[in-house]
């Protein structure tokens, strides 16, 4: 994780006092998490994720579930209209 908030802040060019203020947290603690001496509550981990527009499980280091994803995407699709959706998709093609 700490590799992350640190790349994701050089990414976007912020001074870790200035990511630190955004934050509402001193330069020190932003520092501790970036060394993982420390980990950030989950309200800050939430604001991280909004601030670098990535999800806390990219910021956590997590791996995409691509699987978890398209399910995710697609729980609230009845069979009926997923296979028109499919098929539309084929159609265009």
């Amino acid at each position: 994780m700490a590799n992350r908030i640190r790349e994701l802040r050089n990414q976007k060019g912020v001074s870790l006092r200035k990511m630190a203020a955004t934050l509402g947290v001193s330069p020190s603690t932003l520092n501790t998490w970036e060394n993982e001496i420390y980990l950030p509550s989950l309200p800050h981990l939430i604001e991280m994720a909004d601030y670098f527009d990535v999800t806390i499980d990219y910021l956590v280091g997590r791996p995409v579930d691509r699987k978890r994803v398209f399910r995710e995407a697609f729980r609230d699709i009845s069979p009926t209209r997923l296979a028109e959706l499919l098929e539309q998709s084929i159609d265009e093609d």
